[in-house]
């Protein structure tokens, strides 16, 4: 019976002694590396010290795309949401290109159809691209979908005044001066368009 409790106990230690090591393989310290480098880009931008930031993303190439994928898909991004997608488009473009970055973001969007974040990726990428129209749909979506969303109506009418389609942004723009034309900041732009 003893000869049988120190054969597991050897056996057990045996077992700890081979597998330990591979439980801080390479792949588990990337992943912790990753996480490492993910808060720090976070401290820094909340800091608003993007390029201390964006000189940490330069020099972690191998896993600066997936804290970019992550920081997109994040809701609490806030103002810095434009920095993330700029920085992610400027890695693409040295990497696989803005293509086949647009198509990963369209996967992820394939996943979480109500980020709206996801989305302006999306369309930002279009930008890059010169594809104004595919653009302006996403945006149209998106402000369908989030009337109240500011930001989103003020992206999407640059984009008409940027294709000179006017008549699309006095569509949009009518009825906001008309609820209030004396504190509207859109009668100008209204004016001229």
């Amino acid at each position: 019976m003893r000869m049988l409790k120190f054969k597991i106990i050897l056996f057990l230690f045996s077992f700890l002694f081979v597998s330990l090591p591979n439980i801080f393989s390479q792949e588990n310290k990337s992943v912790v590396d990753e996480a490492k480098i993910s808060g720090e880009i976070r401290n820094l931008v909340a800091e608003q010290n993007l390029t201390k930031a964006e000189e940490l993303l330069k020099n972690n190439k191998a896993v600066a795309e997936n804290i970019l994928l992550k920081f997109i898909l994040s809701e609490r991004l806030g103002d810095f949401r434009d920095w993330v997608t700029f920085q992610y488009y400027n890695l693409a473009e040295k990497n696989d290109g803005i293509d086949k970055a647009i198509k990963k973001l369209e996967e992820l969007s394939l996943k979480n159809p109500d980020n709206a974040a996801l989305k302006t990726g999306i369309a930002e990428g279009y930008l890059r691209l010169k594809d104004m129209n595919k653009a302006v749909q996403i945006y149209e979506g998106l402000n369908k979908a989030e009337p109240k969303n500011k930001e989103i109506f003020l992206r999407l009418i640059n984009l008409y005044m940027n294709q000179k389609n006017f008549l699309a942004v006095i569509k949009r723009l009518e009825p906001v001066v008309k609820q209030d034309p004396e504190r509207s900041s859109f009668t100008d732009i209204l004016f001229y368009a």
